[in-house]
């Protein structure tokens, strides 16, 4: 908020936020894919595994949420950023995603299965670290960056 407003000519996003966006994509595909095709292998059905990608991916983009409102400062401050719509987000988020997994009726139009909750918290941590490898970037960058 201290700095000048972007030109109108300007563009919206920078090479560099725009390179970074686009690994973050790759990571949590290539994160998702991993995790799917981990229980492939260990034998679960087509629906849990899509069930799983589905809940890998919806916790990914809550992370994304908070760790892309800065492309510069690292999430704790961020966070501290008055935005009353994140909040509202994340809990329909969140909700649209305990209601597809776990309400019989919702999980049933999905073709989802139930997951328990090693396999949930499993699709969280991988989410997270697909994610928030932004946050040690931010902080490594940053430190070089004030440094010189």
């Amino acid at each position: 908020m201290e700095k000048a407003p972007r030109k109108m000519t300007s563009n919206l996003f920078a090479f560099n936020e725009l390179i970074i966006s686009i690994i973050q994509g790759l990571v949590i595909t290539v994160a998702c894919l991993a995790l799917g095709f981990y229980f492939m292998q260990a034998g679960s059905s087509e629906s849990k595994v899509r069930t799983i990608i589905y809940t890998t991916l919806i916790f990914s983009n809550i992370l994304l949420t908070l760790v892309n409102r800065s492309f510069f400062y690292p999430i704790w401050v961020t966070i501290r950023y008055k935005n009353n719509l994140i909040p509202l987000a994340i809990f329909i988020s969140l909700l649209i995603l305990l209601a597809s997994v776990y309400i019989p009726l919702v999980r049933t139009i999905f073709r989802f299965e139930w997951l328990s909750l090693h396999v949930f918290l499993m699709c969280f941590g991988v989410a997270f670290i697909a994610v928030m490898w932004v946050e040690v970037k931010k902080v490594f960058f940053n430190r070089i960056i004030i440094a010189k």
